[in-house]
């Protein structure tokens, strides 16, 4: 049973620190940017997920090793179908990780940079300025939002329905004036889900934009001047036209594209440009 031991082992310890990785990540990336509310909002993500995923692998790693030394040792063609059956298991959870990646987009997908750039609507809104938010600023919103939550038990009292029944009469909570965390003011309901969804939109705006998303939603785990260059590229221009673009010399976008590829896995421009439109680093139609 040594062998399942060893394999069950290697595999539990690589599952376990993907789990860490991702929340070491997020912490390393938004270190200036407020980190803790960003862990908190997102807690079921970068805290309870890890977490228990952690302990699932403990409890489970003993059954693993038999399930895998009966498949290995006891049953007709074992090892074959141990690994077909791993390979399906891979290919479904990359299929449901696919279908996953869609709105609404988390705050944690946008860079700090962009974060801490966004100054809500009307710029500089809020606060000491006296001005109503048509939508707070992100990162104020969320850090009010983590101290407001450590003050209470619990924020239900702030929910609005805003996907109510047009059928039926507005619900009475809907006309109170309430604490509405994406405007930082009181508003009445109507006007809050508004403002949500105003908050929600730029949120998705701001990940639309390659350039502008985090470290952990980058495609090919590319830097953003690469990012910069690879949209470049799909659109056509030589290395000289990419170095004028970005005030650099024709030798560093030559070495800029030729790390791209090999980042990528790719050996020409072609497929490049196929592999930018399909992890959406350019409008497939702006390459057409």
């Amino acid at each position: 049973m040594a062998p399942a031991r060893i394999f069950v082992a290697v595999v539990y310890i690589i599952l376990g620190l993907s789990f860490l990785a991702s929340t070491g990540l997020l912490i390393q990336e938004f270190q200036g940017a407020d980190w803790p509310s960003m862990v908190i909002a997102h807690s079921h993500l970068f805290y309870f997920f890890p977490v228990f995923g952690l302990l699932a692998l403990c409890a489970f790693y003993l059954p693993s090793v038999v399930f895998t030394d009966l498949y290995w040792r006891h049953l007709s063609y074992g090892v074959l179908r141990f690994f077909f059956g791993l390979i399906v298991l891979a290919g479904v959870s990359w299929l449901v990780a696919k279908s996953l990646d869609k709105p609404p987009r988390a705050i944690w997908e946008v860079s700090p940079a962009a974060l801490s750039a966004d100054k809500g609507e009307p710029a500089g809104c809020g606060g000491a300025s006296g001005v109503v938010c048509q939508r707070a600023p992100i990162l104020a919103a969320l850090s009010r939002l983590r101290s407001e939550g450590q003050a209470r038990v619990g924020l239900s009292k702030f929910a609005r329905n805003c996907a109510a029944d047009k059928l039926l009469e507005p619900p009475e909570e809907m006309s109170k004036l309430r604490y509405c965390f994406p405007a930082d003011a009181p508003l009445d309901g109507e006007t809050c889900c508004k403002t949500q969804q105003r908050f929600a939109d730029e949120v998705a705006r701001l990940q639309a934009d390659p350039a502008q998303r985090s470290r952990e939603e980058r495609p090919g785990g590319l830097s953003r001047r690469e990012m910069e260059v690879l949209r470049l590229v799909a659109d056509g221009r030589a290395a000289s036209e990419i170095a004028s673009e970005l005030f650099i010399s024709k030798r560093t976008a030559e070495h800029h594209v030729a790390h791209i590829y090999t980042k990528i896995g790719v050996s020409n421009r072609a497929a490049a440009t196929r592999w930018a439109v399909q992890h959406r680093v350019v409008d497939g139609a702006a390459t057409v």
